[in-house]
């Protein structure tokens, strides 16, 4: 990816309504400091029987918790990998509602990421989540955002 260089677009999607205002303030702000490594889409969609599903250059990546588990390094390591893969024009990651993820969206997912064995919140797993790929575009660039 080029300096300043914005190609690929990340979908933060959201699935149930967000129960505190502030965590989607947050979410937000880090969202706003994402916009200049990548085009940030943020969607709280209504928890229904099917989520999003994968169509033509997009990876869908689900948070799971049984999903590998990846340190932020490891993580920037495939935020540079889908970046740099032609095919790859829209990054979807889903947080699932308060009851998980759809079946279909659990199956169309290129890739399950867990973000802790820890039960978090989808409020929470939303806002780390964010938080997670905004240091992951920091390590890549070296800004100094993450001390390892």
């Amino acid at each position: 990816m080029a300096e300043g260089e914005a190609s690929l677009k990340i979908r933060l999607v959201k699935l149930g309504k967000v129960a505190y205002p502030e965590i989607k303030d947050l979410v937000a702000v880090y969202a706003e400091r994402l916009q200049t490594f990548a085009k940030v889409e943020l969607v709280e969609q209504k928890a229904v029987d099917t989520g999003p599903v994968a169509a033509p250059g997009q990876l869908l990546v689900v948070l799971d918790e049984f999903g590998d588990e990846w340190t932020s390094p490891e993580l920037a390591a495939r935020l540079q990998k889908w970046s740099d893969d032609p095919g790859v024009k829209t990054l979807t990651l889903v947080v699932g509602g308060p009851l998980g993820l759809p079946q279909p969206t659990r199956d169309a997912a290129s890739v399950k990421l867990a973000l802790s064995r820890a039960t978090l919140t989808s409020d929470i797993a939303w806002l780390v989540l964010v938080e997670q790929i905004y240091r992951a575009f920091n390590i890549l660039k070296g800004t100094g955002y993450h001390h390892a």
